[in-house]
């Protein structure tokens, strides 16, 4: 984990939830392609994507996301919405540890590879 994201001292229990994940490409990877990948299917794909991980980031607050992302909160929420309904099909709160699940492995093996967060393949899968 440690290799994965440099920091002075990486606590197990800030990485515990993640630790399993990280070396095991399969699960990682499927799950990134489950909760992640539908979004890259849309024209906005990248913008969807960076609003559901500022909302994770803010501690789901959408007021805190907007501001983070520099638009309005009714923004976060319509984009929130469609994440919803035309790419997970589920509500957000239903699988919202997957999402930020795939969210952080997706981020730490960016960092591992040097890459930014999100930048998948053609699929919006992440190598693992």
């Amino acid at each position: 984990m440690a290799l994965c994201r440099p920091q002075p001292l990486t606590r197990y229990a800030d990485v515990a939830l993640l630790t399993p994940w990280v070396n095991g490409s399969e699960p990682a990877g499927s799950l990134v392609d489950v909760y992640l990948a539908p979004l890259d299917q849309a024209p906005n794909g990248a913008t969807l994507r960076a609003t559901l991980r500022a909302y994770v980031d803010a501690g789901r607050n959408t007021k805190a996301a907007a501001a983070a992302l520099g638009v309005d909160r009714g923004t976060v929420a319509k984009r929130l919405s469609a994440i919803e309904s035309l790419y997970l099909g589920h509500p957000l709160h239903e699988r919202m540890a997957e999402l930020e699940v795939a969210l952080r492995l997706e981020e730490l093996h960016a960092a591992r590879d040097g890459r930014h967060a999100g930048a998948g393949d053609a699929l919006g899968r992440v190598e693992v």
